[in-house]
Parts: structure tokens; sequence; C-alpha cells
């Protein structure tokens, strides 16, 4: 992808993001970012070739990549939306991503990711230039893309709100020991 496209591409992505007045920040628990921290470089690094990136799945600890991606994934969105998330390179774990706010008991959480994935025809590419291909696709369609996941992901109360962050926080602990 040449850099003009890029480019291009970012102008879009970021042109149709949402405003997140909403959210109620921070996804950085300690435990959580830690274990993010601690994984973050093997995943990135592998995030580039699907082989690869089969293979350190593979050799994790069972559950830290689906509570790592569901944590990846709560920053991004909180930070600048679904379409951000899929921007990234860790938009390509987003099975995972799912899984582990399942796992960590985030429901709601996991139902706006969901909702975001429809997007894709839940196909969600793991090459990222196709990701974001098709993420582009979707944001000329509606100036609200992701919209109706946002705002479900927005529509969590304070107490679930601390309720899915200790529970997180609490299996992100877990995999540390």
């Amino acid at each position: 992808m040449t850099s003009g496209v890029l480019a291009a591409t970012a102008a879009v992505v970021l042109g149709c993001m949402a405003s997140f007045a909403g959210a109620q920040s921070v996804s950085n628990s300690d435990a959580g970012y830690r274990l993010f921290d601690r994984h973050k470089d093997a995943l990135l690094s592998a995030l580039e070739d699907p082989a690869a990136y089969k293979s350190l799945i593979e050799t994790l600890p069972a559950k830290v990549p689906e509570v790592v991606a569901a944590w990846w994934l709560t920053a991004e969105v909180e930070n600048g939306g679904f379409d951000q998330y899929f921007f990234k390179s860790d938009g390509a774990m987003i099975h995972e991503a799912i899984a582990g706010l399942d796992l960590t008991g985030q429901t709601r959480f996991a139902a706006a990711a969901r909702l975001a994935k429809a997007e894709f025809s839940n196909n969600v590419p793991f090459d990222r230039a196709r990701r974001i291909q098709l993420l582009t696709e979707i944001c000329e369609r509606s100036d609200e893309c992701f919209k109706p996941a946002e705002e479900l992901y927005n529509s969590t109360s304070g107490q679930e709100w601390a309720d899915y962050r200790r529970s997180a926080d609490e299996s992100a602990e877990q995999l540390l020991r």
C-alpha cells in the first residue's frame, strides 16, 4: 500500500470516527496492562504473518491471547472507537478479543464487538491492508460507521463498568502468576 493510499485511507477512517463523550476510560488496569505489556511485542510482530501468529498463539499459556486481546480491544475502542481498533494491527485479533471479553464477564463489550464484527459480514480479514480496505468501504457507506456497536459499548453503567474492570483485572492477575 503506497503512502498516499494509506494517508487517504487514514483520512477516511479518521473522518468517520465516533465521539466518545460517554466513554468512562481507562482500561489500564494494573494487571491487565502488565499482562498486555508482557506479550505485546511478540503479538505485534506475529500479526504481520498469519503462520507466525498461529504459532505464537499455540505457544502462549491458555487464555492469555484472549485476555490480552480483550484488554487491547477495550483500550483501542475507548481511545478512538471500533474503526481505530480495526485500522490497527490488533484488529486481526477480534475473535480472540470477543472470546476474552466473554471469558472475563464483559458481556456488553463482547456484544458490542460482535456488532462491530458484523459490519465485516462477520469475516474480518487478518491481513491489515485488506481489513483497512474493507474498513474504508464500511465508513464510506455511512458517516456513523460502527455507531450501533459504539452506542452499545458506551451504554455501560458506572457500576457495570467497574465490575468489568475488576473482572478483567482479576483474570489478568491470575495469568500473571
